[in-house]
């Protein structure tokens, strides 16, 4: 950002962005970050702001216009993360273990009990009561109370793992990341965050999870950004992962943000975003008659570029199956998962969006049950 310039990006569509020229409290922000709005006007945010010729410290600023300014409601380099339930009721953490709620729109701010005793990492409401704490070294702590008191939760086996991020669904059903000797962990609750299940994805190669790289869309639906230029999908609360593959890009300062399971933004050094999932669309076809086999057909067209269809049938009489579709390169490696849900009978045409790939030949695979066929195809630039 030039010397002397304060802004952000921002979007009504998704595709158009708008550089926004906003005024804040100091005299030059470097950058706003961990935004959270509640609505189109008010919002909250991380500015990273100069104190002097060389050096920059961290403020919890607020907006009332949509970002067009930002006032300061606390400053210090102490704080680790933030979160509001409305404009009236927020908890800030400290990197000491200090535990802060405002009952007035951060006007003021008074100091809770806990037993924290490491450097807290993730704060997370789900109203002005039930809340969750993330910490280093196995630290979860959790209230019922807004916070009056805060009770330890201890995972067994994992009190040596540094929890980065939890977030819930609703009251009950939650999820956490974290990191252990070099190994990403992903955690999930259906008790409100008194026990909790491992469901990390075997080929998850990112060491560090986030909070802004951890997305949690439903009570079984949750988006994992890897820094394998993968974004985990899970729709089934993590028996079972889908991989969409994204563009090469720098992810030194990276997030992700899901609208659904069709629109995905990546901030990686500029914006990725895709309209269809990164992967495919699946529809049935009607009018097609139903063979008496599985059946998988060639794609077409054939030679693509970057689209090509991938039309397979399930036979009539048989029951329900789950249906995987993969996509395999020349050497066998395993680049994509296109489908992994439950189908009747019927024929099938699935989408491919092959924009992201270099030409080449490739192999796609359908399993259903016992049933398993591959073909070729190649993708010409």
């Amino acid at each position: 950002m030039e010397s002397g310039k304060q802004g952000f990006l921002r979007t009504y569509n998704g595709e158009t962005w708008k550089f926004i020229n906003s005024t804040s409290d100091f005299t030059e922000v470097n950058n706003y970050s961990s935004f959270q709005f509640l609505n189109i006007d008010d919002g909250f945010a991380f500015a990273n702001y100069k104190t002097s010729p060389t050096t920059y410290s961290l403020a919890l600023v607020k907006t009332t216009n949509g970002g067009e300014h930002w006032s300061s409601i606390m400053a210090s380099s102490s704080i680790m993360d933030y979160y509001f339930v409305n404009a009236q009721y927020g908890w800030v953490i400290l990197s000491n273990g200090t535990i802060l709620k405002t009952l007035d729109y951060g006007a003021t701010w008074g100091e809770q009990n806990s037993s924290a005793s490491s450097i807290l990492s993730d704060v997370y409401f789900v109203d002005e009561n039930i809340g969750w704490i993330t910490g280093f070294y196995g630290m979860l702590l959790r209230t019922t109370n807004g916070g009056l008191l805060w009770n330890s939760i201890t995972l067994p086996g994992y009190t040596d793992v540094d929890f980065y991020s939890v977030k819930f669904f609703d009251a009950l059903t939650g999820y956490m990341v974290g990191r252990r000797s070099g190994e990403g962990l992903v955690f999930k609750t259906n008790d409100g965050g008194i026990t909790w299940n491992d469901i990390t994805p075997i080929n998850l190669t990112t060491t560090y999870l986030y909070g802004n790289q951890f997305v949690v869309k439903g009570p079984s639906e949750v988006y994992l950004l890897d820094y394998d230029n993968k974004i985990f999908r899970t729709g089934d609360a993590g028996y079972s992962w889908q991989i969409i593959n994204y563009p090469s890009a720098n992810l030194s300062n990276s997030s992700l943000t899901v609208v659904n399971s069709s629109r995905m933004y990546v901030q990686a050094n500029g914006i990725l975003y895709t309209k269809t999932g990164g992967v495919t669309s699946v529809e049935e076809m009607k009018d097609i008659p139903v063979p008496a086999d599985f059946t998988l057909y060639q794609n077409y067209p054939n030679p693509f570029n970057p689209e090509t269809k991938i039309r397979y049938s399930i036979p009539a009489g048989s029951e329900s199956k789950l249906v995987n579709l993969k996509i395999f390169d020349l050497l066998g490696n395993e680049i994509i998962t296109l489908l992994n849900q439950t189908q009747s009978h019927g024929t099938y045409e699935v989408t491919f969006d092959a924009g992201n790939f270099s030409s080449g030949v490739y192999f796609y695979q359908l399993k259903a049950g016992k049933y398993e066929e591959s073909k070729k195809m190649i993708l010409l630039r």
